[in-house]
């Protein structure tokens, strides 16, 4: 998992903004990560390396998220995408800061990603600095982090 992790830092570092619409290449994201940036999937929902459909529809499920917006989320964006989307609802749906339902918030993500307006980069750190702390945001730095905490 470190070495996945340094990595996706390298491929961040010279990744093309053309090829990294939203950002995530940049923020050194890798799905390791998932349960830790995003809690309330702990013990529902396991997150797999190369997540698919099925983790898709699952974080739509706890999330209140419906199927069919899931499915359009996904084939208009690509499944991952489309899984970051449902995980950002869903922490804002934890923490009671969705105002409609997670449902039009997921849909108002895609609309944002469609027309070019989401950067789920800029997202995925902050919701490191949250869980992390202020210092070095880093995927390479987090995985050593976490697992200090851990034991």
């Amino acid at each position: 998992m470190k070495q996945e992790t340094a990595d996706a830092c390298q491929n961040a570092l010279v990744s093309a903004d053309t090829n990294d619409v939203y950002g995530i290449q940049r923020s050194g994201f890798v799905w390791a990560e998932a349960s830790a940036l995003f809690p309330f999937i702990d013990g529902m929902v396991e997150i797999a390396r190369r997540p698919g459909l099925t983790e898709l529809h699952a974080v739509a499920r706890v999330c209140q998220i419906g199927q069919a917006t899931a499915a359009r989320a996904s084939a208009m964006l690509g499944t991952e995408i489309a899984l970051l989307c449902a995980l950002i609802t869903g922490h804002h749906l934890a923490n009671g800061q969705i105002r409609k339902t997670p449902d039009a918030y997921m849909q108002a993500l895609v609309r944002r990603a469609r027309s070019g307006e989401l950067n789920l980069g800029h997202t995925l750190l902050g919701r490191r600095k949250a869980v992390f702390g202020q210092g070095d945001t880093r995927a390479s730095n987090m995985r050593i982090s976490v697992r200090s905490s851990m034991h």
